[in-house]
């Protein structure tokens, strides 16, 4: 009897994986990364992308803290500086 098992990291999201999009930003061993959503193509490639204002620094994101002063749409404002996670 054969056994089969999904690839993780082919860019190909099946069964049991969460997301896979080649180990890009987003899906870390095919579970989707914090701060993350991840979505399917047509092709079954995931495509991840950060929520900018969930207060998880993720991604490109300059700093989030949910939309408070210092951070306007995840770029530090002028005259602040931000520390924090990077997920």
């Amino acid at each position: 009897m054969s056994t089969c098992a999904p690839i993780c990291g082919d860019s190909i999201h099946v069964y049991p994986e969460q997301c896979d999009n080649g180990k890009n930003a987003g899906c870390e061993d095919c579970r989707v990364t914090l701060g993350f959503f991840c979505y399917d193509d047509f092709f079954l490639k995931s495509t991840c992308i950060s929520f900018c204002g969930d207060r998880i620094r993720a991604s490109n994101e300059d700093c989030d803290n949910g939309g408070k002063k210092g951070c306007s749409s995840c770029v530090v404002e002028a005259g602040y500086t931000c520390t924090g996670n990077l997920g």
